[in-house]
């Protein structure tokens, strides 16, 4: 009878460790599949979701995060389509709430809106709203003054027909409540209109740049940052300094030295250690690229 107990525990105890190491495993996926979406690269943290799942099939967790994913690209229907094969195996809480939200959104949001705004924004295909469609459009960015997406469609609507104006005006909006939109960014500098000429959006786009860098999203700070200096927004001295470890982080030596010279950093022992280190970095590469040739010698 012991020899069966005994038998019986280490089978529980074995079961035990091999689903906390499988958990260990979807927690690290997890990590990598965020950090990619974060740095802008939504088909590699898809990739790294699918592998995982091909390797596990049966984690609905797994499954979860890449509903997620595809949530957060904007591919409502891709996201609903795994969140109904999650909800087919068992009621998880986590793809419940999510597919609640989506169909929240999507009876606020007109079918025929939501293919525009698919085409829109994603594609920027030829097609554009119907004049109803423009109608709702402007009736809803009225009542909801953080509708990122109908300012989308309705600038790069007016940008297409040849409105600059009226394509500015929404494009400023979006900035307003998002200064990191990168498309709206580049439909402003492609009418030589600067994107951050309004107070308010300035104002955003500051603090927009302190919670990317408190959540160490380092490259979408570094582009916001690079896109205000461009357009010559006026910054305090510790964004220049958040902007200085970003640029190390991300081992842009060039820029971080050549932020230490503009911004002229008040000197401290940090600022000390940070131009001794890009001197050691930028010497070290300058010698990897004269030698890739291979001619290079060390003298002893």
């Amino acid at each position: 009878m012991k020899f069966f107990i005994i038998v019986s525990f280490l089978l529980q105890l074995t079961t035990s460790l091999w689903a906390n190491e499988r958990f260990d495993q979807y927690v690290s996926m997890k990590k990598e599949a965020y950090a990619l979406y974060e740095n802008d690269k939504t088909e590699d943290a898809l990739t790294v979701v699918k592998d995982f799942i091909s390797d596990h099939p049966k984690s609905i967790r797994a499954q979860n995060v890449l509903a997620v994913l595809y949530y957060w690209s904007g591919d409502f229907s891709k996201s609903k389509e795994v969140l109904h094969k999650i909800l087919n195996k068992e009621k998880f809480q986590q793809a419940v709430a999510l597919l609640q939200n989506i169909e929240k959104k999507e009876a606020k949001f007109p079918k025929k809106v939501q293919k525009t705004a698919k085409k829109k924004v994603v594609k920027k295909s030829a097609q554009t709203p119907s004049s109803s469609n423009l109608v709702y459009l402007a009736n809803k960015v009225k009542k909801d003054p953080n509708d990122v997406l109908s300012r989308k469609i309705l600038a790069l609507h007016y940008e297409k027909i040849g409105n600059i104006k009226q394509a500015s005006y929404f494009a400023n909006a979006v900035l307003e409540i998002d200064p990191d939109d990168n498309d709206m960014v580049a439909l402003l500098k492609s009418e030589n209109v600067s994107p951050y000429t309004s107070k308010k959006t300035a104002e955003r786009a500051l603090k927009k740049l302190e919670e990317l860098y408190a959540g160490k999203s380092y490259n979408r700070f570094m582009n916001l940052y690079s896109s205000l200096e461009n357009n010559n927004v006026v910054m305090p001295t510790q964004l220049h300094v958040n902007a200085l470890g970003c640029a190390i982080e991300l081992e842009q030596y060039k820029k971080a030295k050549s932020i230490l010279h503009i911004y002229r950093m008040p000197k401290n022992s940090y600022i000390t250690e940070i131009e001794e280190l890009l001197d050691e970095k930028l010497m070290l590469s300058r010698f990897a690229k004269d030698c890739s040739g291979g001619s290079c010698s060390i003298s002893r």
